[in-house]
């Protein structure tokens, strides 16, 4: 009897020292998983937007990463997702060129959050949208814009992989309803703070929009046009001249 006990004694004591000696997940902040790779991209602070939630204080510098770089232009886009707002304004079958985002960005967002010397550096921008995505749905006609946001093959084209789609969301996003992966209900999310956000392209039905997950993944499938928590990482291309806003 007591050489049994003394076995389930022993094979507990190992059992318990292999769970204590197993690698553990530790969840990890936004700063903690983009430490590699922010040096790869210049920022610039140009325009302002509400970020800190603080109505005591002004609207904040909004900081943009520079994805691209021409002899005369670069492309920049949100370092952060500064914007929550839906896709759409009602659940129909809907694409970029029509959308209530897209009317967003280039008038509300262009012209109250950009002053006069910023907006002339805005390039306006044909976007090629006129192809068929995944599930053979028009991705709609091609548009000229000042401000909009990436297509997946851009997201794919832009950002060498998942971990530097992630994209962290502001205080003052958390409180307009912009969805925190901190707040998801699921037991283990590894990275605090990731939000989904728009892509231009049509998802698996014609009322989805594609987007960007939380952990950095392409969503082919994407969201009704109406969702809530759904933010924004608006782009733009820029005179290079703008370059003279780099954040130092």
């Amino acid at each position: 009897m007591k050489k049994k006990s003394y076995i389930i004694l022993l094979l507990t004591f190992l059992v318990v020292t292999i769970i204590f000696l197993l690698p553990h997940k530790e969840k990890r902040t936004f700063d903690d998983v983009v430490t590699d790779y922010t040096t790869r991209f210049d920022v610039l602070q140009f325009g302002v937007y509400e970020q800190d939630a603080d109505s005591t204080t002004v609207n904040e510098p909004i900081e943009w990463l520079v994805l691209s770089e021409t002899n005369d232009k670069i492309l920049v886009i949100s370092k952060d997702t500064i914007i929550s707002i839906s896709y759409h304004d009602k659940i129909e079958n809907i694409t970029w060129d029509s959308s209530i985002l897209r009317l967003y960005l280039n008038n509300v967002f262009y012209n109250m959050f950009l002053n006069d010397e910023e907006k002339s550096m805005v390039i306006p921008t044909i976007l090629k949208n006129d192809g068929l995505n995944e599930f053979g749905f028009s991705n709609g006609e091609n548009t000229i814009d000042k401000v909009f946001v990436l297509n997946l093959d851009e997201y794919k084209k832009y950002f060498n992989d998942d971990k530097e789609r992630i994209s962290k969301g502001t205080k003052y996003g958390k409180t307009i309803g912009l969805q925190l992966s901190s707040t998801l209900p699921i037991a283990d999310v590894p990275i605090e703070n990731g939000t989904f956000y728009w892509a231009r392209d049509v998802g698996y039905h014609e009322s989805d929009v594609a987007c960007v997950n939380w952990d950095g993944r392409i969503n082919v499938y994407g969201y009704n046009c109406k969702s809530d928590g759904m933010g924004v990482r608006p782009c733009m291309w820029l005179k290079k001249e703008a370059l003279k806003w780099k954040k130092k």
